[in-house]
């Protein structure tokens, strides 16, 4: 990146991106995702968390999630739409930084005053949220579903529930879809 050493004592992560030639054109992908370790004196160590799946043109985690290779590979599809985020995040962990996961997670669990389980449940619920979007949009051939305006609104309507309801991703979700398909 041709930054001094000493800069990525300032960098949290490093997001890796190269362009593809398809029949379609030029296409730009996110190939790697990569978490700067704090502790190191000489040379800038790194955490792979994401990398590039060319075959299946995906990130899929490297070091961070570990749990059932079955539920890791359904977490990385984009129909989440049979998983019970609730249930996955009592099933998977975020690996531990001793064993080469992120450092980062503990440090913001900790600063945020919650739970690594209770964040990686977040997560999976705004990636099913997310996941949602995308299949209405694939399913009816809708693409004004992926647009800014109506991503915008979702965002809106779905953190108003989270605020309201939270812990309960359930009820969360649960409203978030009757919102969805009163559209």
């Amino acid at each position: 990146m041709g930054l001094h050493e000493a800069a990525y004592k300032y960098i949290d992560l490093i997001i890796s991106t190269a362009r593809f030639s398809t029949p379609e054109g030029s296409i730009r992908r996110v190939t790697e995702i990569a978490e700067v370790s704090k502790d190191w004196a000489d040379k800038p160590k790194y955490v792979d968390l994401f990398e590039d799946d060319r075959k299946h043109d995906l990130l899929i985690p490297a070091k961070f999630l570990r749990g059932s290779k079955r539920l890791i590979k359904q977490l990385n599809s984009y129909d989440l739409s049979h998983v019970n985020v609730t249930a996955a995040a009592k099933h998977v962990e975020f690996l531990p930084s001793e064993r080469g996961g992120s450092y980062y997670i503990p440090a913001a669990c900790e600063r945020l005053a919650i739970e690594q389980r209770d964040f990686l449940t977040s997560i999976l619920a705004e990636a099913r949220m997310k996941s949602d979007l995308l299949m209405l949009a694939r399913r009816t051939g809708n693409a004004s579903y992926m647009e800014l305006p109506f991503v915008s609104k979702s965002y809106d309507i779905y953190f108003a529930l989270v605020k309201r309801h939270v812990p309960d991703y359930k009820k969360v979700l649960g409203g978030w879809r009757t919102w969805l398909k009163a559209q």
